[in-house]
């Protein structure tokens, strides 16, 4: 097969928290020749990725966040300024800087998204460069993508789906985007999504008619194969935790995830349980983290060993909120869920979209209507353990294994050069 090379472009500011990005970068430097990843900021970071992949970038993002962005934190943490800048400051700068961008862009579109200094260094280094294909990551990515580099077969990565009537985004900023991403979404030759659910929701959003031809599906998901694993990764950290059977909630703590709700009904946990908390907080949880009866464990692992975090669970806890189509759709599309069913760890999640039927019909956990229903549904996934454990395996084998999935993006992109 014809070793390839492509470009590709991010919004991100990193991808530590991206499995499904670096899972398909690491399949996809086996079959090229060379990748120029192009960001604002070095998104490679702590991530290691083979040689042929090469991140081209304009800021570290250390330099933002030293010694200023300490500063900030600590003025966060105090209640007064915090409920002053959630309130009212934090929007005002919002809608500031939009106004910047949109201005901005009257010269050259791609300035409602990124920087001059990032646009220069594509245009001045890398316009002439060929590639066989330029792939976007994100809605944001995919602007970029169609914008620099118009001649090339354009492939839409989408991670996450952010439609018009998403009750988070909105404004005159937004829409210029969506105008962009609709007018880009015309020229797509192939959409690489979490499954058809989220297919149909994007291609509704662009204005189209969903065509099955020119999507295929990879899931947010691990690389490698699922199998029954524990660890004492929390026993070892925290030696009070003892005998318990350890429920955990890691990744994006946040109230998008519920994760207040769950701290509010750590108050009322057994004492045959621990409710652990791994990822990065929302400074939203400041005061409800002091409040709460859990043990709260730092996110100081990297992306390749996060299986030792989930396999120190019993029981994992996935939630998400119910007021968007993008947290809806979330089955395929949640990477909390994929490591703990790749190590054999039964889930409890929330009744929301297709989340739930997924976990019904695969007898991998527990659905509950509530927060305070976890233990109860601890209890029963305790009862029959081994069975639990043994379904969640069966389900990441025929929902999340990506190395099937990208042989289908492997003969699509061979299919899209030879027409």
């Amino acid at each position: 097969m014809k070793k390839l090379k492509i470009a590709i472009f991010t919004t991100r500011s990193s991808l530590i928290t991206h499995p499904m990005v670096y899972s398909f970068l690491k399949l996809l430097a086996k079959d090229t020749e060379e990748v120029d990843l192009f960001s604002e900021y070095f998104v490679l970071e702590d991530l290691r990725l083979p040689q042929n992949i090469k991140n081209h970038f304009v800021f570290f993002k250390e330099k933002y966040d030293g010694k200023h962005s300490f500063a900030a934190n600590n003025l966060l943490a105090k209640k007064w300024f915090r409920y002053f800048y959630y309130r009212y400051l934090r929007n005002f700068i919002k809608r500031i800087k939009e106004h910047i961008s949109i201005i901005k862009s009257n010269k050259d579109k791609r300035r409602l998204i990124a920087s001059d200094k990032f646009i220069n260094m594509i245009d001045n280094n890398y316009s002439k460069k060929y590639y066989d294909f330029v792939i976007g990551i994100g809605h944001q990515g995919l602007i970029l993508a169609y914008l620099s580099f118009k001649v090339l077969p354009l492939i839409y990565l989408s991670d996450e789906i952010y439609y018009e009537g998403h009750p988070e985004f909105s404004g005159p900023r937004f829409l210029l985007e969506k105008k962009l991403e609709r007018e880009a979404f015309r020229r797509v030759a192939l959409i690489i999504i979490q499954d058809e659910d989220r297919a149909k929701l994007l291609y509704k959003d662009n204005l189209k008619d969903y065509n099955l031809g020119n999507v295929v599906f990879f899931p947010v998901s691990f690389l490698g194969k699922a199998e029954l694993k524990r660890s004492n990764f929390f026993r070892n950290r925290f030696s009070d935790i003892g005998k318990r059977k350890i429920l955990l909630q890691h990744g994006s703590l946040t109230p998008h995830r519920r994760t207040n709700k769950l701290l509010e009904v750590s108050k009322h946990c057994p004492d045959h349980y621990a409710l652990v908390f791994h990822g990065n907080w929302s400074i939203y949880l400041h005061n409800s983290k002091l409040k709460a009866h859990c043990w709260i464990s730092q996110p100081d692992v990297p992306l390749e060993n996060l299986s030792k975090v989930a396999s120190g669970a019993d029981i994992g806890l996935v939630f998400y909120q119910n007021n968007n189509d993008n947290d809806r759709l979330i089955a395929h599309s949640s990477g909390q869920l994929a490591l703990f069913l790749k190590c054999g760890v039964p889930v409890i999640v929330n009744n929301v979209g297709s989340l739930a039927p997924l976990i019904h019909s695969w007898q991998c956990g527990i659905v509950v209507e509530h927060e305070k229903d976890i233990y109860d549904a601890a209890d029963c996934i305790i009862s029959d353990y081994d069975k639990f454990c043994r379904k969640a395996i069966l389900c990441f084998q025929s929902n999340y294994t990506l190395e099937q999935s990208y042989y289908n993006i492997q003969n699509r992109l061979m299919n899209i050069l030879d027409e």
